[in-house]
């Protein structure tokens, strides 16, 4: 029988380096004392580093600068949203960010949240919550709140050609769809962007398709 470190090990290493761990996470597997002792053990061996009390990362290293990579905000903004239950969307520069619409990086993370304001300093960067009126997570995908954030933020009169390039790459057709089904809600602008990308994604996809289907045919 494995002992429950090497179980939470297991689906730790699953995930990936770079995944970032609560508590919560093994609570519906393991007693509370067992996970923290095995998080303990982990850290003490250093296979995971703890990032902020309660919450550990499976790091990433580089080879070439021979040091671990910084923690993804990102990805501690949403553990510590399942540690606490809070429904939280990036603001902004932020949601710009991370949908690559914007090249400036931010020393400052900042997310909307349903939760109580509070900020976080990590490797000289700031992650941080400003509590919001509820009608910001009305939206049940977490990727519905990035796009609906980041469209307002910029502004439909500010939105060229190669950022909707860029936008529609940056989530497969599948992804675009169950957007597009959550933001009913949404400014309407915003609304019609994402149903021309679902349509031009589409499209591209269909032709794909039958670009392959004439190959088998010559193939054949």
């Amino acid at each position: 029988m494995l002992s429950t470190k090497k179980k939470i090990l297991a689906r730790i290493q699953r995930r990936g380096r770079g995944g970032l761990w609560c508590a919560d996470d093994f609570l519906s597997t393991f007693q509370r004392h067992e996970i923290d002792e095995s998080f303990v053990r982990l850290m003490n061996a250093g296979v995971i580093r703890r990032v902020i009390p309660g919450i550990y990362e499976y790091p990433r290293f580089s080879d070439l600068l021979q040091q671990q990579f910084a923690t993804d905000l990102h990805e501690l903004a949403y553990t510590l949203a399942r540690k606490f239950r809070w429904q939280i969307g990036p603001s902004g520069a932020t949601a710009l960010n991370y949908l690559k619409l914007s090249t400036q990086i931010p020393g400052r993370y900042v997310f909307l949240s349903d939760g109580p304001s509070r900020s976080y300093c990590i490797d000289n960067r700031t992650l941080e919550f400003r509590h919001s009126a509820k009608r910001w997570m009305t939206f049940k995908q977490k990727d519905s709140r990035i796009v609906v954030q980041g469209l307002m933020s910029l502004g439909q009169e500010h939105l060229s050609d190669w950022m909707l390039d860029a936008l529609a790459g940056r989530f497969p057709l599948e992804t675009w769809k169950r957007i597009l089904t959550d933001i009913s809600a949404a400014p309407i602008w915003i609304v019609e962007i994402v149903r021309g990308i679902c349509r031009s994604e589409g499209k591209m996809k269909r032709d794909s398709a039958t670009c392959m289907g004439h190959i088998n045919e010559y193939d054949c």
